[in-house]
């Protein structure tokens, strides 16, 4: 016997209303029962051994629910959530949707009863005192057809009309057994006991009256329900219903039908939910413009009652933005996982827990046995590099690794070489030739800081803190010891020029307004030049006018200036006309033919002989464009293709504020007009399975214009073996 009052609701107005309301309610579908058996009345039928009504702690039962002929998604769980204890009491937990009815037994020699039948403890204290228990299913035999009643009549114990006065009740519960029958449970034919259980209570008021009749009114609710109970199972089937005899508030009929349940530790009929994926590893770069990526985990749910199951989630929202729900089928369900945008994180890992609940309801009221299912996520946000969004990615003929750094480099057409300085693995300069790809390596006495060839490409000239090597290149071979000399230099060396004199000619690194230092490579003497120059200028040779530029750094705004060059012997000739007209940006490249001064900030200036005309502006090469501009980085220009190719860098991102977000590119021009051609990013790099932002370091025309290379290093990467790279771009 199932607890048949849930709750007891009384009001007075008028004309006497009562509410019972019996545990349970609608949903589901109906399941037909098999051709029944029934024992012939007045048969007894002994069920002492068959375990009709299991109740120890831990058994389960969920049942589907259909009122009338419709179909819902409603589901009732029946639970033994305490006993029985040392006296035999046990609590058996239902739960419709949203109410919850406990009902206690005695389990005890002479069979199952039920404490209180009537449920009227919370609300009618008098109905459990009239009748405490009823026994619900005796130890002994069972006589078919032969109903078994207990009666009880008295004080409800409670005021319910506001007259002062408490109420009244009588109240019968009758059980009948009807025999044992054959039903469909769980897809399997199984002999059950089939019993019929009526609670009728009847409500008298101590002071309302019938209109008609004079007489204290009345309302009487009449609760039937027909049980089925397997053995070792226990309730399987049940149809409930509930009447007043003023026809008010009738409780349509509904019934239970097993779905799944553990009983003594045994399975019948269980539903269970599996992921394709219990995980979801995430990883992003919050430089990264696109949105949050999007990840699919499957549901596969599997019901031995062949009806459908139902999925509900909650999500944690450190790193995930929003989780959907989408069934695809009658068995699974795909769970979207919509991450948040890399750029709205921080940097760090982002854990995330979703937790599934697959249920025989809609509502979710009801788990299937390994319900609820979790998925772990970690999302992993970077501030490592990515691709630029909108510009072509630079493809290259060749990539090939260099074994040490790039302090400095020059390109010499006479060698069809790329000569570098470095400083590791040690101090050193190589000699890369571009056709056979091997280099020449010359050892260094100190660290290095710029380097400088000769007009012919068959000198270099590498400059140090108060010292400057002189290297024939020529001679450079591992037969015989190279021509080389060492020059004594009063300041440390920032950049550096070597003219066709053999004469070295140096911007001092510190200080303010310093003098120019020219040392002759023949006699090791050093003379000072002016004092108009400031610490850490760059300087390039033009000669085709016989003069050498530099470009100012740190002031504000920068400026170029000349330098003649007399035979190796120099002298300032002044800065130029515009002061902040133009910005220059500190440094500064000069075209083949030395008629043209291009600087940093990609304006240029003519370079002349004839002092009105020179460094006069010329135009400016068309830059990309940024809340702080860009900087060319390196330029080469050959008249040969009619070409400038420079290196361009994000001024902000990678200058002023380096971050992973420094964006380089590989830009051409046409040389007459300055028009851009061809816009390329220099993507990252992967190594070692993490990607590293590339930063454009040199460019170089080879001979007579044919070829291109480019020098690029990593940013980061933690191995400085994989640091620098040459690239063969045509």
């Amino acid at each position: 016997m199932t607890r048949m009052i849930q709750r007891l609701r009384l009001a007075a107005g008028g004309l006497l209303m009562a509410g019972l309301v019996a545990c349970g309610g609608g949903g589901g579908g109906s399941t037909p029962e098999s051709a029944a058996q029934p024992a012939q009345t007045g048969q007894a039928v002994d069920l002492s051994t068959t375990n009709i009504f299991p109740l120890h702690q831990g058994d389960a039962w969920v049942y589907d629910v259909t009122e009338s002929e419709s179909t819902t998604t409603n589901a009732i769980t029946r639970t033994v959530i305490t006993g029985p204890d040392a006296v035999g009491e046990a609590t058996l937990r239902e739960v419709d949707q949203d109410t919850i009815n406990d009902t206690v037994y005695r389990v005890s020699a002479g069979g199952v009863s039920i404490l209180d039948p009537f449920g009227g403890e919370d609300m009618f204290p008098g109905m459990k005192t009239a009748l405490p228990s009823f026994m619900a299913y005796p130890a002994s035999s069972y006589t078919v057809g032969v109903p078994r009643t207990a009666n009880a009549a008295g004080s409800l114990g409670r005021d319910w009309d506001n007259d002062g006065l408490d109420d009244n009740f009588k109240g019968s519960v009758t059980q009948t057994f009807r025999g044992m029958e054959t039903i469909d449970v769980l897809g399997t034919a199984r002999q059950v006991a089939h019993f019929t259980e009526v609670t009728v209570v009847t409500l008298t008021s101590s002071a309302i009256k019938d209109p008609n009749t004079g007489a204290l009114q009345t309302i009487t609710v009449t609760f039937t329900e027909e049980n089925y109970f397997a053995p070792d199972i226990g309730l399987v089937r049940a149809r409930r219903s509930a009447e007043r005899t003023d026809g008010y508030g009738v409780w349509a009929p509904y019934t239970l039908n097993l779905r799944a349940a553990t009983v003594g530790g045994v399975s019948y009929a269980t539903a269970t939910a599996g992921l394709d994926r219990d995980s979801i590893q995430v990883v992003a770069s919050r430089f990264s413009k696109s949105a949050g990526a999007l990840e699919t985990v499957k549901v596969s749910t599997v019901d031995a009652a062949n009806k459908p199951l139902y999925v509900m989630e909650s999500h944690t929202n450190n790193g995930i933005d929003s989780v959907q729900l989408s069934r695809i089928s009658a068995s699974e369900t795909d769970v979207l996982v919509q991450y948040a945008a890399p750029a709205s994180k921080y940097e760090g890992t982002l854990n995330d827990t979703i937790t599934l609940k697959v249920c025989y309801d809609s509502a979710c009221k009801a788990e299937v046995k390994n319900s609820p299912i979790k998925i772990q996520s970690s999302y992993l946000v970077t501030s490592d590099p990515v691709e630029e969004v909108g510009v072509a990615a630079l493809s290259v003929l060749r990539r090939t690794g260099l074994t040490h750094n790039v302090v400095d480099a020059r390109y010499s057409q006479a060698l069809n070489a790329i000569v570098m300085v470095s400083s590791w693995p040690a101090n050193a300069l190589y000699v890369y030739d571009t056709a056979t790809r091997t280099e020449k390596t010359l050892a260094l006495n100190k660290l290095p800081v710029a380097l400088a060839l000769s007009p012919n490409g068959q000198e270099a000239a590498v400059g140090h803190d108060a010292l400057v090597t002189w290297v024939d290149l020529t001679t450079l071979s591992a037969d015989a010891s190279p021509n080389v000399k060492l020059l004594n230099l009063s300041t440390k060396a920032f950049d550096l020029v070597l003219d066709g004199y053999r004469h070295v000619h140096v911007t001092p690194a510190a200080d303010q307004w310093v003098s120019l230092h020219s040392i002759d490579v023949d006699t090791n003497t050093e003379s000072l030049v002016g004092w108009l120059l400031y610490a850490g200028a760059h300087a390039k040779l033009n000669t085709a006018v016989s003069a050498i530029y530099t470009a100012d750094n740190g002031l504000s705004p920068s400026d170029i200036a000349r330098w003649n060059l007399d035979k190796g012997t120099a002298s300032y000739v002044g800065d130029s006309r515009y002061h902040g007209d133009y910005a220059m940006c500190g440094n500064l490249w000069m075209s083949d033919d030395g008629g043209t001064i291009y600087t940093a900030c990609g304006n240029a200036f003519k370079a002349s002989a004839t002092a009105a005309q020179d460094m006069l502006y010329t135009g400016a090469l068309p830059l990309s464009t940024g809340t702080y501009g860009w900087k060319i980085m390196s330029l080469s220009q050959t008249s040969a293709v009619n070409e400038i190719a420079l290196i361009e860098a994000d001024n902000y991102q990678c200058l002023i504020i380096p971050t992973a977000a420094c964006y380089n590119h590989l830009n051409l021009y046409t040389s007459d007009f300055m028009q851009l051609k061809n816009k390329f990013s220099l993507a990252p790099l992967a190594v070692a399975g993490r990607s590293y932002g590339q930063r454009g370091t040199a460019v170089f025309h080879g001979a007579d214009g044919k070829g291109l290379f480019l020098i690029s290093r990593l940013e980061g990467v933690p191995d400085p073996a994989s640091e620098f790279y040459i690239s063969v771009i045509r």
